[in-house]
C-alpha cells in the first residue's frame, strides 16, 4: 500500500466511523467524521501529485471509498435526523436515495471523462463539497432551528438542489494550487481550519454556500462573454 493509497483508506474510514456515529445518534462525531473524510480525500491526491505514485488502481478505489463517504454517508445523516419517522413509511424517504444516486453518478461520471480534463474546472459540484455542505446545513439547521415546521421541505429542496448542481455541466473551481501559491493555499487552509473549529457546522455551510453561488454565478457571467464575443 502506497502514501495516497493509505489516506485513501483513512477516508474511507472516517466515512464507515460517520455511518456508525449517526447510527448511534451522535450527529456531532458524524458531521466531523465527514469533514475528516474530505480532508484525507484531498491529501491522498495531494500526496499521489507529489511522489508522483499514481496509478490505475488507486483512482478505482478512490471512486469506491467517496461513494461511502460522500455518498452513503451523508444519505444517512440526513434520513436519521431529518426524515426518519418511528413506525411510519413517509414518501420524504426518496431524497436520500435522490442524493446517493447523484453522488454514484457523478463519481462515475468523473471517472469515465479522466482528471486530467478538470485541472482548472470540476464539471458540476464535487461529491465532497456537496457532502459537507449537506451535513452542515441538517445539522445547523437542527441545531438553531430545531422546532421548524418545514425541515423536511427544506432538507428535501437542498437535496435536489445539490444533485442538480452534481450532475450539472457547471464549472466549479478546482483547488489544485500551482507551486508559487502554494503558500498562500496552506495560509488558507489553516485560517479555514480554526474558524471550522471555532463556529463548527455554521462556517462549513455559509463558505460553501457562497462558493457555490460564486461558482455558478461566474459560470454564467462566462457563458454570456463568450456568446458576446
Amino acid at each position: 500500500m502506497n502514501v495516497p493509497t493509505f489516506f485513501t483508506f483513512l477516508n474511507l474510514f472516517s466515512g464507515f466511523m460517520a455511518i456508525i456515529s449517526i447510527s448511534e445518534g451522535r450527529a456531532d462525531s458524524a458531521f466531523w467524521f465527514v469533514v475528516f473524510s474530505a480532508v484525507f480525500d484531498f491529501l491522498d491526491g495531494k500526496m499521489a501529485r507529489i511522489l508522483k505514485t499514481q496509478s490505475k488502481l488507486g483512482p478505482q478505489i478512490d471512486s469506491l471509498a467517496d461513494a461511502v463517504s460522500f455518498g452513503v454517508a451523508p444519505a444517512f445523516f440526513v434520513y436519521n435526523i431529518v426524515f426518519f419517522q418511528v413506525g411510519r413509511f413517509s414518501p420524504f424517504y426518496i431524497f436520500p436515495f435522490v442524493y446517493l444516486s447523484a453522488v454514484i453518478t457523478r463519481l462515475a461520471r468523473f471517472n469515465v471523462i479522466g482528471e486530467d480534463s478538470q485541472k482548472e474546472f470540476y464539471y458540476g459540484l464535487s461529491s465532497p463539497m456537496s457532502a459537507m455542505f449537506m451535513v452542515s446545513f441538517a445539522l445547523t439547521f437542527g441545531k438553531h432551528l430545531p422546532y421548524f415546521v418545514f425541515m423536511k421541505e427544506a432538507v428535501g429542496a437542498v437535496v435536489i438542489l445539490l444533485s442538480f448542481l452534481m450532475l450539472s455541466k457547471i464549472e466549479f473551481p478546482v483547488f489544485k494550487s500551482k507551486e508559487k501559491s502554494e503558500k498562500i493555499q496552506i495560509l488558507f487552509f489553516v485560517l479555514a481550519l480554526v474558524a471550522l473549529v471555532i463556529f463548527k457546522s455554521l462556517f462549513l455551510m455559509v463558505s460553501i454556500g457562497l462558493y457555490i453561488i460564486l461558482g455558478v454565478l461566474f459560470f454564467v457571467f462566462r457563458k454570456e462573454s463568450d456568446e458576446k464575443a
